[in-house]
Formats: C-alpha cells, structure tokens, sequence
C-alpha cells in the first residue's frame, strides 16, 4: 500500500492503474469527473498494469499457529504453580522491578545502572507478592529468573557467581527486557520451541500481531498514535512473539526469500541472530520501524552498563 499509494490507511481507491484516493477523494473526483472525457478515459482501459493491483484470484493464505511452547517454558513461581515468561514479565516482575538508576563506585560517581534493582528490593517485592515466611523459596525463585536469563547480575563481584543470587544492598539487576533497548528482539532470551522450519510463517504471524496492536491506535482519518501502542493489549504479546527470531537460521533461508520477500530478515545481517535497532533499520515493513522508532525513544537514551 505504501509503495502504490504513499499512504497506510484504507480504503485506497484505484481506477485501473491511477490512483484516486481514499473515500473522501473518490466522492469528490467523482462529483467532479462524472461524465467528463477523462473519467470515460480512465475506465475505459482494460486491466491495470502494475500486477499488483490486479485482481486476486489465489486462494487467501491465513498463517499457522504457532507451534505449541515446551512444558520448560512455564516458570515455576513460590509455591509451586507455573506461569508463562510473558504473564509472569507482566503482571508480577515489571510492575514491581521495572527499576531506577543505581550508582556505583566511590560516592556512586563511577557508573550508572538504568533500570535496575536491588538483590534486597527483589526480596522484599517477592516476600509480599507472594506471601513468603522464609527467603529460601525466594532464593530459588530468582536463581531461576537468573538461570533462564529473565534478568541478569549487572554489578558483578567475584564472590559472587552470575547465576548466583544475593539478597544484597550493592549488588544490582535488570529485567531481561529492560536490558538491551537497542535491541528489537530481546523481550526474553527465546528458550523454547520455535518453528525454524518455517521462518516465513513466524513472520506471518508477527505481522499479524502487530497489525492488530498499529488497527487499535489508528483513527478515524487513518493516523497512527504509535506512542500509545506500547500501552495497547497485545503489544507487550507481540514484543514478545518476535524473540522467536533469534532462533532463525539465515542459512536455512534461499536467496530469493532474503533478498526479495523479507527485508527484516535482510537486516539480520550475517548470522545474526539479533534485530538491531537503529531509526535507519531495513524491516519487514515501514509500520514495525515506525512502532519501535517511537516507541522506544526514550529507551534509546539510556545507555546499558
């Protein structure tokens, strides 16, 4: 639609191969041109000539389902019920470790630590999000987030292990997905099953995701708010579905599908398996730059340390 018509909302209206508009310019064109030479001359043309406006006859293709998560996905929470990785990102770490700046060194003036926590703060917001009595349960629960990388030692001490938790004043750590903004596809390290058979269907069902979250904050006029789609349902869903990608193989993937079909993938460059973003990056289509452009400015200032 972008490269037909220089517009993302819908309906856009074609006669033949020249463009008229969306509803509002077709009314007007037509209370304008009806009955005069140039109108007779535009339909009197057969079919249009760019293949891509022509008529669609292959039968509509819907994406797959994604492929069920692996029973490892769940996390075991205090007390034993299991939660997915999104659910419990969601509604019980971020709303209570999202973070501050932490300092460090002599008189805190060496190095900062955007978006993090104490091992002491972690404890205590676990104590009461879960009614804990005693910080073993608590212990192992966050060697669990640290096993599985859901959030990482920032401030490393040599007594003290990366997997290895401490309920300490001094010792800082950050949200996986607070850890790397730059970063498109690091909600969460993407430790599960993933459909690496068919990359073209995981971006399939990407572009359906996002779709959904871009329909939910455009308006009447067809203008995009992509500010407020952070805060949209389903964005953080989405946010987290791309992390698939990490697990892509490039040397799977043909030379047509690289170079034609799929830029996002064209901007994975090398054997990357990461998606770096950067406000010049070449994506699967102009409303995923445009999303996490606006959306993750204020992220981009904060340099991880």
């Amino acid at each position: 639609m972008i490269s037909l018509s220089d517009r993302l909302s819908v309906p856009q209206v074609f006669f033949n191969d020249k463009h008229i508009g969306g509803a509002d310019d077709t009314i007007q064109f037509l209370e304008k041109e009806w009955g005069s030479d140039s109108l007779a001359e535009i339909l009197a043309k057969s079919n249009p000539t760019d293949q891509r406006l022509r008529e669609i006859t292959d039968k509509a293709v819907l994406p797959k389902d994604p492929l069920p998560r692996a029973e490892s996905d769940q996390v075991v929470l205090p007390g034993g019920t299991k939660m997915s990785v999104l659910e419990l990102l969601e509604t019980k770490l971020k709303p209570r470790l999202s973070g501050s700046a932490h300092s460090a060194g002599l008189l805190g003036l060496f190095k900062g630590h955007k978006n993090t926590f104490t091992g002491a703060e972690a404890m205590e917001a676990w104590k009461n999000d879960f009614g804990l009595d005693n910080e073993e349960e608590a212990m192992a629960f966050a060697s669990q987030l640290l096993k599985r990388k859901i959030m990482h030692l920032i401030n490393h001490k040599n007594d003290v292990l990366e997997e290895e938790f401490s309920a300490s004043k001094t010792l800082f750590y950050r949200l996986q997905c607070f850890h790397t903004p730059y970063i498109l596809n690091s909600y969460r390290i993407w430790d599960t099953t993933a459909d690496t058979n068919d990359p073209m269907g995981v971006l399939d069902r990407l572009k359906t995701l996002l779709g959904k979250v871009e329909s939910s904050v455009t308006n009447d006029k067809g203008e995009v708010d992509y500010k407020q789609a952070v805060y949209k349902e389903g964005y953080a869903e989405f946010e987290e579905a791309v992390c698939e990608l990490q697990l892509i193989d490039m040397g799977t993937l043909d030379h047509k599908t690289l170079l034609v079909r799929n830029p996002l993938l064209r901007s994975m460059h090398g054997s990357s398996k990461w998606l770096c973003f950067t406000p010049g990056s070449k994506l699967l289509f102009l409303e995923l730059r445009h999303l996490f452009f606006v959306t993750h400015t204020n992220s981009l200032s904060h340099t991880r340390q």
